[in-house]
């Protein structure tokens, strides 16, 4: 190997161990004293960033964000593969996969009955705290759309830029290639994932068609990110529900799918010679069109060729028009 070669694979198991230490990471606490909260991490649960931070100057990061976590969960499944990681990963993997299916039961207002949160606020700290109805609107689907949680699986309680609809669609593209790529994986653990799978099938075939946040949570529209990432986890669902015979279910996604990939086209600027990141946002012409997040969003699919892929000559010019940007 080049010099460059040995460097990367060094930095590859580094980053790889690293990783690894932002899963299930049950030996961390987590004090917010602003808002009254001591959060340890349940096992399963990806935290953005393990450092405790306060915005002093670091941000908080110390949550489960439901996009963040699958991305993470998605590059375990690449260091397994290319051995950076042990068996631990597949452990961490089985973690993740319960600490999802716990989301699910996860209740607003049960939470608001049960807590009484607010009398352990601080006073200043006030003005960042969720209304009660906002938190209340939180079961079912509405969940899967709140962006993230706390990594003990309780509700976070803070104001944020919601919803955002393109996690659900990468947990399940996650979890999909991780039922393809090793199907020697425990019975127990692939019915755990199938469950998952299939919940987040569901919500992206009925959120495809709803604007939502940008994945750098600043403004609502349409965003590319967020339709390609769907627009690929219904493809390879619905191949998925129809190998198990769910045809129906198969048929809708492959339908959907493919009218998210017609709409994708609607992204190009012809006059910039881009894909924009975004469409009919709420701001209107925010100047934001020009995003690193479309690039973020090939990578992200992975096609090895054809539209929306790395050598798509569109999404070339994208990363063109980028670097001449930053010059």
């Amino acid at each position: 190997m080049t010099g460059l070669e040995e460097w990367i694979e060094r930095e590859a198991r580094f980053a790889a161990g690293a990783m690894l230490e932002a899963i299930s990471a049950t030996h961390l606490i987590m004090d917010r004293p602003g808002f009254g909260q001591r959060v340890i991490p349940r096992p399963g649960s990806v935290l953005a960033s393990p450092v405790p931070a306060h915005y002093d100057p670091d941000p908080d990061y110390f949550f489960h964000w439901f996009r963040d976590s699958a991305i993470v969960i998605d590059a375990l499944r690449v260091a397994f593969a290319h051995g950076y990681v042990g068996n631990s990963a597949v452990t961490r993997l089985q973690e993740f996969v319960q600490f999802s299916l716990a989301l699910d039961a996860l209740d607003g207002p049960a939470f608001l009955r049960q807590s009484d949160f607010r009398a352990r606020i601080q006073p200043s700290f006030s003005q960042y705290v969720r209304a009660d109805a906002e938190i209340a609107a939180l079961s079912g689907d509405a969940v899967l759309a709140d962006v993230r949680v706390n990594a003990d699986g309780t509700p976070d309680i803070t104001r944020w830029s919601r919803p955002q609809t393109d996690g659900p669609a990468m947990r399940g593209l996650a979890l999909l290639r991780w039922w393809q790529e090793f199907p020697s994986l425990d019975p127990v653990l692939r019915a755990g994932m199938s469950e998952v799978i299939g919940t987040d099938l569901a919500f992206t075939l009925s959120h495809v068609p709803k604007p939502c946040s940008d994945i750098w949570e600043e403004e609502g529209g349409y965003h590319y990110y967020t339709q390609l990432v769907q627009a690929e986890a219904l493809t390879r669902g619905a191949a998925w529900l129809k190998q198990s015979g769910q045809h129906a279910r198969a048929e809708a996604c492959r339908l959907t799918a493919g009218e998210t990939f017609a709409r994708l086209a609607e992204f190009w600027n012809d006059a910039g010679a881009y894909y924009r990141s975004r469409t009919a946002t709420a701001a209107g012409d925010s100047g934001k069109d020009l995003d690193i997040a479309v690039i973020v969003a090939v990578l992200h699919v992975g096609h090895s060729s054809g539209h929306h892929s790395e050598l798509d000559a569109k999404a070339q010019a994208t990363l063109t028009a980028l670097e001449e940007l930053f010059e």
